[in-house]
């Protein structure tokens, strides 16, 4: 998560960059497992179900085997909107669902890794067939010391269910909560180290593989806050007519950071369908002047291009709207087609505070491309709702001169019997 320095050609030139970007860009310092981090525009009905279509945007995380013959495992699915953290748990392997099974997380509210535990560290569960949250927190050298019997609140929801062959447990907490001696209170871009354990028919499995030591939050796994708001990639012009043979331009912009943050990386991808159209030249402008930017891809092939830059400096970081790339096609064929341009996971943003920035997507655009063939080099002539060429006009003129004649007859005709 937020290594931006990518690979150089030249040994030298790539330690230095390697050192810098450490000084320059945050980075997720906490526990040593795995960094999570999703947004969700819809927040998940708590009901115990644990359903694809509820969790799509979730970050997720396997975890185990573990228990007697290595017989559990499964996976955890965390998200989060503006108000709310989002935990699913998935659990294999245990027979039915009974009051002593249980998912429990324990959360790092710093972030600070450190070797044990703090006093007011969060701690919530869910309880099997129990119908609301476990909120507890850490003090006097042991957790579960239960929020609302120490002057706090039970802040948030909770429910389980036995599906099929699985158990699952669904969560929600407040990101910052009004019970801040017991609750972790976070904000866009902030991270939390997280450990999970499980009960299983009674027996409690702490040291569950992949997910940490809840004892050591220096073994914890890492939760990033983040954004719903996320820059959009645009194409200009949105629209291209063109006729066969013929060369057009456009323009791939970055638009619509989000307030507050700087963009200090970006990874994007332009496709085209080859049989209608090829890219003849294209170039990035991470190097423009007052940029200061490292522009790492700018890699072109017969269906797809690929740019990709990092800020080279505190001063480079990006906010406002501005365009990083264009591209010249030639026409190969008549029909319409598209161009897309997209980017998944591959821009990077950072409050210029939080301990880490926010590695998320862009808003794609797609634009369309009407190609049509190439007028003829002769002028074109309607001649009885027909559309003829010259040449053609010229095999027709001893008729048309014919057509003529009779008419003048006609007319000569009508007026001598009048």
């Amino acid at each position: 998560m937020f290594a931006l320095s990518r690979p150089r050609f030249v040994l030298p030139f790539m330690l230095v960059v390697i050192i810098f970007a450490g000084l320059l860009l945050p980075r997720v310092e906490a526990g040593g497992g795995p960094t999570l981090s999703a947004w969700t525009a819809t927040a998940p009905t708590i009901d115990g179900n644990v359903q694809a279509g509820e969790w799509a945007s979730a970050d997720t995380l396997p975890f185990g085997p573990f228990g007697p013959g290595n017989a559990y495992s499964g996976t955890i699915y965390m998200m989060n909107d503006g108000t709310n953290l989002y935990i699913g748990v998935i659990l294999n392997g245990d027979d039915d669902l009974a009051s002593d099974d249980n998912a429990r997380f324990f959360f790092d509210n710093d972030h600070g890794a450190e070797a044990s535990p703090e006093d007011g560290d969060d701690d919530i569960m869910s309880n099997g067939l129990a119908i609301d949250i476990g909120d507890a927190f850490y003090g006097s050298g042991t957790w579960g010391n239960w929020d609302n019997l120490n002057g706090g609140t039970e802040d948030g929801d909770a429910r389980n269910s036995r599906q099929g062959s699985s158990n699952m447990f669904e969560l929600s907490h407040p990101l910052d909560s009004t019970d801040d001696a017991h609750d972790f209170s976070l904000k866009i871009g902030d991270i939390v180290g997280f450990s999970f354990t499980a009960v299983v028919d009674g027996t409690w499995y702490t040291n569950i593989p992949g997910v940490g030591n809840h004892l050591n939050p220096s073994t914890y796994c890492n939760y990033v806050v983040n954004n719903s708001d996320y820059p959009d990639l645009v194409i200009a012009p949105h629209q291209i007519d063109v006729t066969v043979g013929s060369t057009f331009t456009i323009h791939i912009w970055i638009k619509n950071i989000p307030t507050g943050f700087v963009m200090t990386a970006f990874d994007f991808y332009v496709f085209w369908d080859p049989t209608m159209m090829e890219l003849i030249s294209h170039d990035n402008l991470g190097d423009e002047p007052g940029r200061n930017w490292d522009v790492n891809k700018d890699t072109a092939h017969s269906d797809w291009y690929e740019c990709a830059g990092d800020a080279a400096g505190p001063s480079a970081n990006w906010a406002s709207d501005a365009e990083w790339a264009t591209l010249r096609f030639r026409c190969l064929a008549e029909g319409s087609s598209s161009i897309t341009v997209s980017g998944e996971d591959s821009v990077w943003l950072w409050d210029g505070q939080s301990p880490v920035g926010i590695e998320a997507q862009f808003d794609e655009d797609e634009i369309a491309c009407n190609q049509r063939q190439q007028a003829p080099s002769n002028p074109y002539y309607y001649v009885g709702g027909e559309l003829f060429s010259a040449n053609k006009l010229a095999v027709l003129s001893p008729y048309l001169a014919l057509f003529s004649v009779i008419a003048v007859a006609a007319v000569l005709v009508k007026r001598k019997t009048m």
